[in-house]
């Protein structure tokens, strides 16, 4: 009875937390304000498509504010996007 009580309680135990992570809400960095690191500080990269696009698969493209610091987001080398005439 002993094993069976135990194999139910641990069995509960591993869904709830499996559960509490399916149902954790996965936040997409792209929608929160992106950084570009300038070599002494991070500065407000812009719009992605309209200010800046990440071009390529590697180096560090624009990182996001997080408690403490901030993280990196997308990958591949900024790229800013200049518009003819100058606008």
């Amino acid at each position: 009875m002993k094993r069976i009580k135990l194999i139910i309680m641990s069995s509960a135990i591993l869904l709830s937390i499996g559960g509490a992570f399916a149902t954790n809400r996965h936040q997409d960095c792209r929608y929160a304000t992106q950084y570009v690191f300038n070599g002494g500080t991070y500065v407000y990269a812009g719009e992605a498509g309209y200010n800046y696009v990440c071009m390529g698969n590697g180096g560090n493209c624009t990182y996001y504010q997080v408690a403490g610091g901030y993280a990196l987001c997308q990958t591949g080398t900024y790229t800013p996007v200049i518009f003819p005439g100058g606008k």
